[in-house]
């Protein structure tokens, strides 16, 4: 009995502290952009944007395997004011109404 306890006790401190890598490379694994695109390095030491996925800002289907398909309602600039409301605006919709009225 006492085997079976400490065999599940290190079973899930393996599991703890295995945790997940880094948040980059998990968007990675979710995401097909960066094998087109190599814009990794540059935004995973920007702070807040590491653990972003492309299309969190930029929309698009991150999943598609074809370019066509992945730029299917991306927006290469989501800070345009036609889009703000869609990108910037869906998890900053103080801020982005604050920008309209300067």
């Amino acid at each position: 009995m006492k085997k079976t306890v400490w065999a599940l006790a290190l079973s899930l401190c393996l599991c703890l502290l295995h945790g997940p890598a880094n948040s980059l490379a998990q968007n990675e694994k979710l995401e097909n952009c960066t094998v087109c695109h190599n814009v990794a390095e540059r935004y995973a030491n920007v702070p807040k944007m590491g653990h972003l996925k492309c299309t969190g800002c930029h929309m698009g289907d991150g999943t598609a395997t074809e370019a066509q398909l992945a730029h299917s309602g991306m927006y290469p600039d989501p800070t345009d004011f036609t889009v703000i409301d869609l990108t910037c605006g869906a998890c900053h919709p103080k801020i982005v109404a604050s920008a309209r009225t300067m």
